[in-house]
């Protein structure tokens, strides 16, 4: 018997609780374990779906096209990252009842990160939560006047970089220092 795509992975065990995670099919997956259990040797099947098949329902785009019920659901935006309230059809595999339940089944979708291309000094001054070290520093500039540099690192995957905001200036540059020196 070929059931839908969504409904395909099963494995065997005898809890019940997860078909709470289909909001829609569940009497078709509750039938399917009961016709199994009475007549075959077949262990009750929890239809659970795997973290890549989740994944790919997470990363569909919800569509109101081609169906005949479309409702305000939850679904999950690769764009933002996040759970939102969306027009969507009834039985999209990316539709939930509630934020909960979106949350907890698109848990494990990888969120989208910057590229590294724009995490350069600008970002990461944006992001100075995000940065192991800083301080602020002043200094004498050509003219005798007294500036301030705020310098920060330990910012990202690039522990070792060091970048520099001129207040002044309001310029932000990397410094290019050895690896020996810090907060000189």
């Amino acid at each position: 018997m070929n059931y839908p795509y969504k409904y395909r992975k099963c494995r065997c065990v005898a809890d019940v609780s997860t078909l709470n995670y289909f909001p829609s099919g569940i009497a078709m997956c509750a039938a399917y374990m009961l016709i199994s259990c009475l007549f075959s040797s077949v262990v009750f099947q929890q239809c659970s779906a795997s973290a890549n098949s989740t994944a790919d329902a997470c990363l569909e785009t919800p569509t109101v096209e081609g169906c005949t019920i479309i409702r305000r659901m939850w679904s999950f935006s690769s764009r933002s990252g996040q759970c939102q309230l969306n027009f969507v059809c009834s039985n999209h595999t990316n539709a939930f009842r509630d934020e909960a339940t979106c949350n907890e089944v698109c848990s494990s979708v990888p969120r989208p990160q910057p590229p590294e291309s724009f995490q350069d000094c600008a970002f990461w001054l944006t992001q100075l939560h995000k940065c192991q070290q800083k301080w602020l520093k002043y200094y004498l500039d050509y003219w005798g006047k007294v500036q301030q540099v705020l310098i920060y690192t330990g910012c990202g995957s690039s522990p070792h970089k060091h970048y520099a905001y001129y207040v002044s200036r309001r310029h932000c540059t990397e410094l290019n220092l050895p690896r020996g020196r810090t907060r000189e």
